[in-house]
């Protein structure tokens, strides 16, 4: 197996403290680093992942029924849903406003199939029944966020919600 040594000398990272060139394969990069224990952060922020696979029976009334409500300050990444059926709304409200609200039966003729759903910021796995909320820029929110579903006795049989808390 050929190893770095193959490449052009001047791409070599130099390491210790005489420069020797590091680009053999038994070389080691050498990093100092210290971890702690708890939850990993970005820039002071306590990153969350909350998940469940209880079912949660919906209701088809008004805003819905709570999935996942967060009180604080932070930003939200991403949150997927694993619905019952396609008739089913998916709400997301951010420091008590709703942002969206999102019926499934219309969406499914631009959803995607199992493995398709690409970086698209909102999309709907029809095949997996997994409606997915990912943004690149994670959304601010000062008081809270809550996501709620809504849906005729149908159920939220798992979800999965990714936060930073400030």
């Amino acid at each position: 197996m050929a190893g770095f040594s193959d490449l052009d000398p001047k791409n070599y990272i130099t390491g210790a403290t005489d420069d020797t060139n590091i680009g053999n394969e038994g070389d080691r990069l050498k990093v100092d680093a210290q971890i702690s224990g708890g939850s990993p952060t970005f820039n002071g922020s306590k990153y969350n992942v909350e998940w469940s696979r209880t079912d949660i029976t919906l209701v088809n009334t008004g805003t819905g029924t709570t999935i996942f409500q967060y009180t604080g300050a932070g930003m939200l990444e991403s949150f997927l849903l694993e619905v019952e059926d396609k008739n089913t709304d998916i709400l997301l409200f951010i420091d008590g406003v709703e942002r969206y609200d999102i019926d499934l039966r219309v969406y499914d003729d631009m959803s995607f199939e199992h493995g398709q759903i690409g970086e698209y910021p909102v999309a709907y796995d029809k095949a997996e029944k997994i409606f997915k909320h990912y943004n690149r820029f994670p959304i601010t929110f000062t008081t809270s966020f809550e996501i709620k579903a809504r849906s005729n006795n149908k159920k939220i049989k798992s979800y999965v919600v990714n936060y930073f808390e400030a």
